[in-house]
């Protein structure tokens, strides 16, 4: 698990490398322009060769500050290196008092060292010629917030019409111009990098989409600025927001004690499916499985007895009608023998559902997930809201986008504006765990914020949200002895572990071809993967943040 930081917090950073380590500015612009030459040289996407030339567009703050650094020590080198400096220029040069004071210190090395510098583009990018070359983004660093426009828009243009035609690489230093650093919003237009080399720690903008799309491949490079600025500061503005990475942050779960029974490794009551609808449950209930659950439990319209108990049955089906409705005593009797809960998978809208929903509210004291129709519940009746935040027992809720707009009253593209924030804000209004679901799931319980990067197109198909809320629910239950069990992080790891399933899916099948069924599936593959790489780590306890 790593930090992913605002601007703010990264200038702290910087700020605190500096003053209190004693490392001046231009030592690291110049670590940075080091670390991305090595990228430059070790990354096999951008195709490096004796033969290559570089252009470096430059803007004129820091970062290109950096790229003037970096094609300095290139030039020194004896590589074929043309800087491009988009800023403004006076009598011939670049107006080196436009420029910030690093990046002014940098040019001028770059002229005493005997370097080229033009104020448009080599010829062969507007003549579309084939000629060997990498482009390095250095126009705008992390600091950008507003739209691209005049020279520097058109070069963007221009690049990248040349790198679609001519497959050109482009490596980024710091940030894609035209990405913004904290909420990934494009700014109008932005540059797609082939790699892109970041300094110090991730910006959360980095891994959000679409800007993933135009990061290309992610390289973080240690230029010695520290974090510790970070933890010498009160609580309320330290770091909120991480990304689990695929190997230790899962180990924690694949403890299994060699003296064990199904009950050791809990039973999940998946509580879904009005009729016609027993592929939700049935795919909560596989995945639950998959995930290690000892015993799952589906609470189902009799109707939905047939196909269950022929699809899955390892279950136990427990099963209601429309009327009269489940009485509060069948209800607890379920709820006693759960360790978790799952609600709403395919549960319908109907009075019914609505008393069931209602009901769990009120009498579970477990572990509860709550997905697709009974949040569509939640949202519409303000009832079921001030049941939910009245619950001491955790709470998880798993809206998608169009849910979550629902619940929270704001539009899709307002939550899509800032993911961790919109997910933070759901969870305190609801007292919960909030995994708002899109192209890059966010999880938090209002304080921490996580997330992760795998997953693909192909896991937007019917039946992949059933799959995460049943493998939600199969951690928390086999958790649940575990005091340093915190939901937040449990949800988070489902989260990771539902799309590095959908990854092996795709791996297999193609995005095209998958389905739900190849998710839960997938599984199963992906804790035996890690539990390979990690043969000896089995530890008894999940790991705390």
């Amino acid at each position: 698990m790593y930090p992913l930081l605002t601007v703010a917090q990264m200038r702290q950073c910087d700020e605190y490398t500096i003053n209190h380590l004693g490392i001046p500015s231009q030592e690291l612009m110049e670590r940075a322009a080091r670390a991305a030459i090595e990228v430059l040289y070790s990354e096999p996407d951008l195709g490096m060769t004796d033969k290559t030339c570089i252009t470096v567009l430059c803007g004129c703050g820091n970062n290109g500050g950096d790229g003037f650094a970096m094609a300095r020590f290139l030039f020194e080198e004896g590589v074929d290196v043309l800087v491009c400096y988009a800023g403004e220029w006076e009598n011939g040069s670049p107006n080196t008092e436009k420029m910030s004071v690093e990046c002014a210190r940098q040019y001028t090395f770059w002229c005493e060292c005997g370097g080229r510098t033009q104020d448009d583009l080599p010829a062969f990018f507007l003549e579309y010629r084939p000629k060997s070359t990498i482009v390095v983004d250095a126009l705008f660093g992390i600091g950008l917030c507003r739209e691209i426009t005049g020279l520097a828009a058109n070069w963007i243009k221009q690049v990248t019409n040349y790198a679609i035609s001519h497959n050109t690489p482009v490596l980024a230093i710091d940030t894609p111009s035209g990405v913004h650093a904290d909420s990934g919003r494009i700014l109008g237009l932005a540059l797609r990098a082939t790699v892109t080399a970041t300094m110090g720690e991730v910006k959360r903008g980095l891994i959000l989409q679409p800007t993933a799309d135009f990061v290309g491949k992610l390289r973080v490079c240690n230029i010695g600025v520290t974090s510790q600025a970070l933890f010498d500061i009160p609580q309320a503005q330290r770091c909120d927001t991480w990304c689990l990475t695929e190997d230790m942050d899962i180990t924690s779960i694949l403890y299994r004690p060699p003296h064990a029974h199904k009950g050791t490794f809990g039973r999940v009551v998946v509580m879904g499916g009005c009729y016609g609808m027993s592929g939700a449950p049935y795919f909560a209930a596989k995945s639950a499985y998959r995930a290690g659950a000892g015993l799952v439990e589906i609470f189902t319209d009799e109707a939905n007895r047939i196909p269950l108990q022929t699809l899955l049955p390892e279950a136990v089906l427990t099963l209601f009608s429309a009327e009269p409705f489940p009485s509060d005593e069948q209800l607890i009797s379920l709820f006693d023998r759960a360790d978790s809960v799952v609600i709403g998978c395919g549960l319908g809208q109907s009075n019914t559902a609505y008393h069931i929903v209602e009901a769990t509210l009120r009498l579970c004291r477990k572990p509860l997930v709550l997905d697709a129709d009974a949040l569509n519940l939640v949202a519409a009746h303000d009832p079921l809201q001030t049941l939910m935040a009245a619950r001491n027992a955790p709470t998880v809720i798993t809206p998608h986008m169009a849910e979550a707009s629902r619940l929270s009253g704001r539009t899709i593209a307002e939550l899509a504006a800032d993911p961790f924030a919109s997910s933070a804000t759901l969870a305190q209004q609801y007292h919960a765990v909030c995994v708002l679901k899109d192209a890059r799931t966010v999880i938090s319980d209002g304080k921490i914020r996580l997330t992760q990067t795998h997953g693909n197109s192909g896991m937007a198909t019917g039946g992949s949200g059933d799959c995460l809320a049943g493998l939600i629910g199969s951690l928390l239950a086999k958790t649940r002895n575990h005091p340093d069990a915190q939901p937040t992080f449990v949800a988070a790891q489902s989260v990771l572990i539902h799309a590095m399933a959908g990854d092996y899916a795709a791996h297999r099948l193609g995005q095209h071809a998958m389905m739900a069924s190849d998710i839960a599936d997938a599984i199963g593959d992906v804790l035996q993967s890690i539990s390979n790489i990690y043969p000896g780590h089995h530890p008894k306890r999940p790991c705390d943040f």
